[in-house]
């Protein structure tokens, strides 16, 4: 039993990982490229089920592409060391039941103006109000 109860505990503060260190743009940008940041969390409340995943990915140094639950998203980026702006986004014109849900995401995505990288997680920040939180799948 208390064997179980160690391994429990050394798996979970495995599991957590430190804060990846981001000490400029360059680090920044490896950061975040060639993942799939998978939403988790939408201001404090989980994501609906929509069929599929609703996520961003960064795909080179100033493109993103994601999923918002129904549409397509698209759009342009500037990263800093602990800054982050979305802007230009274009967003496909797809009918669903969650389009209120996917408003209240992309309004998310342009107000954000922070992020922190924990691990496997990505936070999106808003002033100092986490707003939204993703976790990595790597792309090959």
């Amino acid at each position: 039993m208390r064997v179980g109860i160690i391994i429990g505990v050394l798996l979970a503060i495995v599991s957590c990982g430190p804060a990846q260190k981001v000490g400029n743009k360059a680090d920044a940008q490896n950061a975040v490229e060639n993942k799939r940041w998978v939403l988790q969390k939408l201001m404090g409340e989980n994501v609906p089920k929509t069929g599929g995943d609703v996520y961003i990915r960064y795909i080179n140094s100033i493109a993103f592409e994601g999923n918002g639950g129904c549409n397509r998203i698209t759009g342009h980026y500037k990263l800093g060391d602990k800054t982050i702006a979305m802007k230009d986004m274009a967003v496909t014109e797809m009918a669903c039941d969650v389009l209120d849900w996917e408003a209240k995401f992309l309004k998310v995505l342009q107000q954000a103006d922070g992020y922190k990288i924990i691990g496997d997680n990505f936070y999106l920040y808003h002033g100092n109000k986490e707003t939204a939180s993703f976790r990595a799948i790597y792309l090959e």
